[in-house]
């Protein structure tokens, strides 16, 4: 095999790209969930009227200080390019995935993974349910993927200069071990056989170009991605890149501090173009309720019933990755292999940063009170590399009890798809989720056996293809046919009288943040205050002309129960009643955030509105 057939080549990088985002792209036009997604959406939204603010999101009317802005941005330019919709708000996610699949493959190449395997270690990570559910969700994670990924290998490159990619030969050979290479003032190479294997300098990529001076672009790159992750999610986006320099240090690179005082103050100073200008306009309050609330409190105090202070939250990601790195789940064995520190790789230093990413990431946000499960996702990348490397390298055999788990993971998916959706009463949709199963079961099933033949790149490869195949049809095709039934997408027309301007609407009781995404106008959500209660307030709504008030049909006898004990007169407690008792509207759908059918009522006379 020549060198030419060993390196990924530019079509590679962009067949991929399309590949992924292809993949995370299909199905994008699905109602957006709550509760983030129509956050998100909405604020980014709200920047392209006339009198949008650029510097400090706004939501429903309100500030938005719970992330900062570039995420808002990046979603604003995508509908003002193609136009405002459910697809175009999505898309920028997707294309995160797409970029941080492109750079798992060239920090896996970087790292000593041949061409195909080096590509297959970008397509795992883009195959993974965690990422192909942020791909398809108009949130900040998949675009913080991206910064953290294209950061890492811009880290990796940066240490070990441009000849690591020459490190792809086969683990034992002389090239493969510390000292391999000459340094660049003509010593002996002999003379480097002492480094230790874990050391960057001992790697067949020493360091630096031709003169001993790391790369000027990938330096920029570094600090940019740094500056870029925090301005997706703030200081909880930084965790990435610091955990990777741990183990760059661990593993024997000391950086000039010069060079780590440069590219600071560059981050620095591209936070603070808009940081600055965000806090003035804000009254600082982006730091009070943006760092000290959203950042400072949650890894204090569980946020929203996210986690809590019981001994198993602290397990919390040993159950979660597994089930969110599935179809690979099975061969996470292969994972572990790679990571030891005794694992033998071309780049001797390769364990030892994808070890320190991994651990790293999932120690700090164990420790962090607050937990969800795309938290961790950063460290998704390193996942998918080290399972190629064990692979290629042969660091571990596949055991029978692997090749058993990734059957019953085929037979699961064939089997719990179609059935998630005929138990919400979706049968149309069942019988396309089958269809998904089997990719998925396919896919899996032919790797076992390819496995058991020791073939495991060409494994994973099929394994890919039926991933691919089955999410899909999941976004592509089940989503689409179930999107009719959902609440989200009922409220469209059984909601769309309250787009008027003549009418003032208020929501009781319900978190649907996409009412404001659906009617493109405010939505009043009550909250109780000093003087009056919710329900006082929602009597007093529905008898005014020209208000409404939207919420879950169940609460309405709360409504009526109160108003019989409330001392109304007789006839403004009948008038009430009668607008509890039979609503202007109804829209009745399946609430994926609830997990059960939501019947949504609107309270009001609409005709006195008009």
């Amino acid at each position: 095999m020549t060198d030419s057939d060993r390196r990924i080549r530019p079509s590679d990088l962009v067949l991929l790209f399309g590949f992924a985002l292809l993949l995370g792209a299909t199905g994008g036009d699905a109602p957006l969930q709550d509760i983030d997604e129509p956050r998100f959406a909405g604020s980014s939204r709200a920047m392209l009227e006339p009198d949008g603010d650029w510097i400090v999101p706004h939501f429903n009317g309100e500030e938005r200080l719970h992330k900062p802005v570039l995420t808002y941005w990046v979603q604003a330019l995508s509908m003002r390019a193609f136009g405002v919709s459910e697809y175009f708000v999505r898309l920028p996610s997707a294309a995160a995935v797409a970029l941080a699949a492109v750079c798992t493959a060239a920090l896996g190449q970087q790292l000593g993974l041949k061409r195909w395997p080096a590509l297959l270690a970008g397509a795992v990570m883009a195959t993974c349910v965690q990422v192909q559910v942020m791909a398809h969700a108009a949130t900040a994670d998949a675009l913080l993927l991206a910064c953290t990924t294209l950061t890492a290998w811009a880290q990796v490159r940066h240490a070990m200069g441009p000849r690591a990619q020459h490190s792809a030969v086969e683990p034992g050979s002389v090239r493969g071990t510390a000292g391999a290479m000459g340094d660049d003032l003509g010593r002996p190479r002999a003379q480097h056989s002492a480094v230790e294997p874990g050391s960057i300098r001992g790697t067949a990529g020493a360091m630096g170009d031709d003169l001993g001076r790391p790369p000027i672009a990938c330096f920029v790159v570094v600090w940019a991605g740094v500056a870029a992750a925090f301005l997706t999610k703030g200081p909880a986006g930084i965790v990435g890149p610091a955990a990777l320099g741990v183990g760059l240090w661990a593993a024997g690179f000391r950086p000039s501090w010069r060079r780590c005082l440069a590219g600071g103050g560059l981050a620095l100073a591209l936070v603070a173009a808009w940081g600055v200008p965000a806090l003035i306009r804000s009254e600082g309050r982006f730091f009070s309720e943006g760092v000290m609330r959203h950042v400072v409190s949650r890894s204090l105090v569980a946020f929203e019933g996210h986690g809590g202070y019981a001994p198993w939250w602290y397990a919390f990601y040993l159950a979660v990755v597994p089930a969110m790195f599935l179809p690979w789940s099975p061969l996470l064995g292969h994972v572990f292999a790679a990571l030891a520190p005794r694992a033998r790789w071309p780049v001797a230093a390769a364990p030892t940063l994808l070890r320190w990413w991994v651990a790293g990431v999932v120690a700090v946000f164990t420790l962090v009170t607050s937990k969800l499960p795309h938290y961790v996702l950063p460290a998704y990348p390193a996942l998918a590399i080290a399972l190629l490397a064990s692979l290629q390298f042969g660091l571990r055999r596949s055991s029978r009890l692997e090749r058993i788990l990734l059957r019953a993971t085929g037979v699961v998916l064939l089997v719990a798809l179609p059935v998630a959706l005929w138990s919400v009463g979706a049968p149309r949709a069942g019988g396309l989720a089958l269809a998904a199963g089997a990719c998925f079961a396919g896919g899996c099933l032919y790797a076992a056996r390819a496995l058991a033949d020791r073939r495991g790149v060409q494994a994973v490869a099929v394994c890919v293809v039926g991933a691919a195949g089955g999410f899909g049809l999941l976004f592509g095709r089940v989503v689409r046919e179930w999107s009719p039934d959902l609440v989200q997408r009922r409220a469209v027309d059984d909601l769309e009288s309250l787009r008027s301007p003549a009418v003032a609407v208020a929501a009781y009781r319900i978190n649907m943040p996409s009412l404001v995404w659906i009617l493109d106008r405010q939505v009043d959500f009550l909250v109780d205050e000093d003087e009056r209660s919710d329900e006082q307030r929602v009597c007093e709504l529905v008898t005014q002309p020209g208000h409404v008030v939207v919420t879950d049909a169940r609460y309405v006898r709360d409504l009526l129960a109160w108003l019989a004990q409330a001392g109304f007169d007789t006839d403004r407690a009948e008038r009430v009643r009668a607008r509890l008792e039979s609503p202007a509207r109804r829209c009745r759908g399946f609430n994926v955030g609830r997990g059960r059918v939501t019947e949504l009522v609107v309270l009001g006379n609409l005709d006195e509105a008009r």
